[in-house]
């Protein structure tokens, strides 16, 4: 498969030009300042690239992270980047559940964060196993899905449904090079262009 989108948390500042040299159209960032700053936002979009966002603070990658104290500290966080970034009201922000997660796991905090956003005015998404994705849907706090790459959360028929549903679905990590530097990214395909920024 020749992808065309990757997702990575490590800062593309300069190096736009190349990242569409080397064939990618599209890019998810970490909505937070260390990792994907204004100037990193408006050069991407410069050479003609659309743009995804997702938020993971901190370690989001087991249930003791998903409170509903450290929802609303997220939902400031976010907001704050959103603000800085001009990011699109129409464009969800996506949240990481990074780990084999049960609905019943984040739940509270996945409704506390989603209300903070939309009441804001911002739309959301949920990125990780089709089980959370589509719990998300069917719970109405959320308008999209980014299938992870690992088939050993949930169940197989999940994953397997979630290849065919998402809006989003990730590939195998990798590195990609420019300027000499190498970057950890996902690849990524994209089903949804509406969960992207364009210029």
């Amino acid at each position: 498969m020749a992808y065309q989108a990757f997702d990575t948390a490590d800062v593309l500042t300069g190096h736009a030009h190349e990242l569409v040299a080397q064939g990618f159209k599209d890019a998810f960032v970490y909505c937070r300042d260390d990792r994907a700053p204004d100037a990193e936002i408006q050069g991407l979009l410069s050479v003609g690239m659309r743009i995804g966002a997702v938020q993971e603070q901190g370690q989001a990658t087991g249930p003791a992270y998903f409170t509903v104290p450290q929802a609303s500290l997220d939902v400031e966080r976010a907001i704050q980047w959103a603000k800085e970034t001009a990011w699109p009201v129409t464009v969800p922000i996506f949240k990481a559940i990074d780990y084999d997660a049960a609905w019943a796991d984040i739940k509270d905090h996945w409704g506390v964060w989603h209300g903070g956003l939309k009441a804001a005015g911002w739309h959301t998404g949920a990125y990780g196993s089709w089980t959370i994705c589509k719990s998300v849907l069917d719970a109405g706090l959320g308008m999209c899905s980014w299938l992870a790459y690992a088939t050993g959360w949930g169940n197989q028929g999940d994953y397997r449904l979630g290849l065919r549903a998402a809006d989003v679905v990730q590939g195998p990590g990798g590195t990609i090079s420019v300027s000499g530097a190498s970057f950890g990214v996902d690849l990524d395909t994209v089903r949804n262009p509406a969960v992207l920024r364009a210029a």
